[in-house]
């Protein structure tokens, strides 16, 4: 074991925590220096000690060649004052920076000797910290310690010297055989000489479900190869292919996106030349996925763009884990790889980004020169835009692609809208100098692959018909309860030139031979029945669905080629939520259905009113009479409602976002009946997800095929305690 540090219990310091505070910083260059102070200023956000992180700067790190020193209030003036200093200002108050080589040694000789101890010694008891500062930039050695006469700061947790990371190994030499160049970039594998013969130059990339790219990329889980992977596709076969690395890529158009759902897929890159100009195409076996040209760029002189003046235009403020939270809720789930985005700042028309690269893939840089993170970050601060951040946007389409600078692993992206969708992107330096520009980037709606799946139901109001003029003399049998509050009379009434027959629920069916019309209203009920009545239940279907079904085996016995069957219910649907439903009779409305599909001769009416007991016999005229006009529906349901008509249509519906899952990692569940096949399934499910303990309570001994299933559960990384018990 190696110890690396110590815990100390924290105390409660009564140094000022609101007095001013000399900060110094010093590495072996500039460069490092700079390198050194973004160190800093990432941890200046983490709310700690002034005074702890002065002291720890000045008696725990090792002054070296470059330094600076300056005197702040607070941490808010400290990390304006390095912010400015790296985007190259010299001019700021109470600050001083300098090589001590480059400097004179005559301060350390008139500190020499007493009267120099004597100077030193007034300097710190008055705490002058702008001469300590001038003192030490010039390379004079202090005794920090004897600032702190009594109580001292903590010392605290603080990046260390920014090594460079360079590499001095010796290159891994590539092996070549007959048909495959090995290595030919991170995207590229080899050249495929059989479809190189008449498509131009034709590259290869074999991409794996388990490489980075694709899985910390997902859209509704699905791994999928990110559309700036196909700009370093292109970029790079075009680079192979010409020695001329100053290129742009123009009128670039996403068709597709490549899934990798599966164990892998092959994806080739088309580089042809047409009328003195490069093409590019992305293909896999899934179709084209990507287009676009590749055009020798200019030479343009630098351009820059001022962060902090954006930083002020933009009200908005998002943290790192907000923002990535929001793409969960749209559906796109970035893992570490793609999270490169560490703020955002925006208003309703722009947004800005800080980018950072993360430190393990910083060599990646080297082999990229369009770095799938940092491009994808650069697209993914459209998000920070106010007036979209609720929808789920991917690129369609993008005018040209400008490199102007290498990127580097620290970076910002400046997004400003210039349409319907439309924007312009620049990914800068930290000095605002512009590396790469999207110019006319257009984007789509991300399009929902269950959008034409979910439906409902839903009440659609329709014209009643116009009664016609019908023919008489027809045969009318009315089926009917005891009770039907007087429907029964008010049909009656509405065929006054037709013969009626009434036949009361219950009574045998005598012959039924030449019956035109059937009114069926075994499905009326006068009176409201609780739901939770089980004998009122059984006696609603005896009257009601059992009964038309013995009408229906004794119409079958019978001579007729046309018939009309009405089957008329009262409140069994609602139309709002103030309705109360009696849905008893509801399943009448499935056996009429069925009716209309089993015999092609019976047209079937289902029809549902609103009826109480207090309706006079003119009002139930004016209630029954548009039915007659009713045309056929094919057994489909028809409601009246305060003499208006609606029909069930079936609609598209949008579900929303499922929740992450409330389940705990590794959490404690018990579940009763947990040996059945649903407590199994969920068992193994929870093993799957959240490597479950699981307690399965059940009355039967666990048999070979239950204990199989647990042995499976517990292979997936659950672990199962069953108790063979009564709940």
């Amino acid at each position: 074991h190696i110890v690396l540090e110590e815990y100390i219990n924290p105390t409660q310091s009564t140094l000022p925590e609101h007095s001013s505070q000399l900060i110094i910083l010093s590495a072996k260059n500039k460069e490092r220096l700079n390198a050194y102070i973004k160190n800093i200023i990432d941890v200046l956000n983490n709310n700690i000690s002034l005074a702890n992180l002065a002291y720890t700067l000045q008696i725990g790190r090792e002054a070296m060649d470059e330094r600076l020193a300056m005197v702040v209030d607070s941490l808010d003036e400290l990390k304006e004052k390095l912010n400015q200093y790296i985007q190259g200002k010299t001019d700021i108050d109470d600050f001083y920076h300098g090589n001590i080589k480059s400097r004179t040694t005559q301060s350390n000789i008139l500190l020499d000797g007493k009267a120099g101890e004597a100077f030193m010694k007034v300097v710190i008891e008055e705490k002058e910290l702008n001469k300590l500062s001038q003192l030490w930039i010039s390379g004079v050695n202090i005794d920090w310690q004897l600032l702190y006469p009594t109580q001292k700061p903590q010392r605290i947790s603080l990046p260390t010297y920014p090594f460079a990371r360079e590499r001095y190994w010796m290159a891994a030499t590539s092996k070549v055989s007959s048909n495959k160049i090995q290595g030919l970039h991170p995207l590229i594998d080899q050249i495929n000489p059989k479809l190189s013969l008449n498509q131009g130059i034709v590259f290869q990339k074999h991409i794996k479900k388990t490489d980075l790219i694709v899985t910390d990329h997902k859209i509704r889980k699905i791994p999928i190869l990110p559309g700036v992977g196909y700009l370093e596709m292109a970029y790079a076969a075009a680079c192979l292919v010409k020695e001329n690395t100053r290129m742009k890529l123009v009128r670039i158009v996403w068709q597709q996106p490549i899934a990798v759902p599966a164990d892998s897929r092959n994806i080739q890159i088309f580089i042809k030349k047409d009328k003195e100009q490069l093409t590019y195409q992305i293909k896999s076996s899934q179709g084209t996925h990507a287009t676009g040209e590749l055009h020798l760029a200019s030479t343009v002189q630098e351009q820059r763009v001022t962060i902090k003046e954006i930083k002020a235009r933009c009200q908005n403020h998002i943290d790192k884990k907000t923002f990535y939270n929001s793409f969960i809720d749209r559906g796109i789930q970035y893992g570490a790889y793609f999270q490169g985005v560490n703020e955002v700042w925006g208003n309703a028309e722009e947004a800005l980004s800080r980018i950072r690269l993360p430190l393990t893939f910083e060599s990646e840089l080297q082999q990229y020169t369009l770095h799938p993170t940092l491009m994808d970050a650069a697209l993914q601060t459209i998000a920070g835009i106010g007036s979209l951040n609720e929808q789920s946007l991917i690129p369609f389409a993008v005018e040209e692609v400008e490199i102007l600078q290498p990127l580097s692993a620290h970076c910002y992206a400046y997004v400003k809208a210039i349409g319907q969708q439309r924007f312009q992107i620049a990914i800068l330096d930290e000095t605002g100098l512009v590396c790469v520009k999207f110019h006319e980037l257009s984007l789509r709606t991300l399009s929902d692959p269950f959008e034409n799946l979910f439906y409902a139901p839903r009440w659609i109001s329709t014209p009643i018909s116009r009664m016609e003029n019908f023919s008489t003399g027809k045969r009318i049998l009315i089926v009917h309860p005891q009770n039907s509050l007087d429907l029964e009379k008010a049909i009656a009434a509405c065929h006054p030139q037709d013969e009626i027959r009434f036949l009361q629920l219950g009574m045998p069916f005598e012959s039924l031979d030449h019956i035109h019309i059937i009114y069926y209203l075994g499905g009326i009920h006068s009176q409201h029945i609780d739901i939770n009545d089980l004998d009122a239940l059984e006696e609603s279907q005896e009257s009601g669905v059992i009964s038309l079904f013995r009408l229906i085996k004794a119409l079958n016995h019978q001579d007729f080629t046309k018939l009309q069957l009405n089957v008329i219910t009262n409140d069994v649907f609602s139309i709002n939520s103030q309705e109360n439903r009696q849905p008893f009779a509801a399943s009448l409305y499935g056996l009429s259905k069925v009716i209309d599909k089993e015999y092609p001769q019976i047209t079937v009416r289902c029809i549902d009113l609103k009826i109480n007991e207090n309706i006079n016999e003119d009002e139930l005229i004016a209630l029954v009479h548009p039915i007659l006009s009713e045309p056929d529906l094919n057994g489909k349901e028809v409601v009246y409602r305060e003499r208006k008509r609606y029909i069930r249509r079936i609609s598209k519906i949008k579900l929303p976002a499922i929740n992450p899952t409330s389940f705990k990692y590794q959490g404690v569940y018990l579940i009763l009946g947990g040996a059945g096949g649903i407590g199994l399934e969920l068992s193994l499910y929870l093993a799957q997800t959240v490597q479950a303990r699981l307690i399965l309570l059940g009355r039967s001994k666990l048999d070979a095929t239950r204990l199989e299933k647990i042995s499976q559960i517990e292979a997936k990384g659950g672990k199962v305690l069953y108790i063979q018990a009564d709940a």
